[in-house]
């Protein structure tokens, strides 16, 4: 649980992230997003206001929650998620600002993955030998930045 509430792009835990489970509500989308680096989750919403907000939690107790405080996009900090556990990872965001938009004020977004869900593969050390590096088979259409979505089109499954 080392890296429990730390940010996942500082710590280098969103290096080879991805999306286990997104939903759109207008133009916010809020993601689930898993770095098997450090087997971690965090929430991300994008396409929202100053304001807004964005929870991560694994039940019953586990939580991290941050704000927009700036343009339109946030990221929670991470939780780390247990090995050889049951568990869920929900994420919530929800529209505080009552600016004019697609998304009414109140609106709230809701989605969850089950620790069945998470990938089985783990992570290679691209340190040893550069080739495996898994970027380099990107489709250009596909963002490289450890927090954007890894989808570029579709729900993740």
């Amino acid at each position: 649980m080392e890296c429990d509430g730390l940010d996942p792009e500082a710590t280098g835990c969103g290096t080879g992230a991805r999306t286990l489970k997104y939903d759109l509500v207008g133009t916010m989308r809020l993601e689930i997003r898993y770095g098997p680096a450090c087997r971690t989750a965090w929430g991300k919403l994008t396409g929202a206001e100053v304001g807004d907000t964005v929870e991560i939690r694994v039940p019953p107790t586990r939580r991290q929650i941050d704000a927009v405080q700036s343009n339109h996009d946030k990221y929670t900090p991470m939780l780390y998620l247990p090995e050889a556990q049951d568990f869920s990872v929900e994420a919530t965001a929800v529209a505080v600002n009552p600016k004019k938009r697609q998304v009414k004020q109140g609106s709230e977004l809701s989605i969850s993955v089950e620790s069945t869900d998470l990938p089985t593969d783990r992570p290679t050390d691209l340190s040893t030998d550069p080739s495996t590096d898994p970027s380099t088979d990107l489709p250009t259409d596909v963002s490289t930045d450890p927090l954007a979505a890894t989808s570029a089109s579709g729900r993740a499954s």
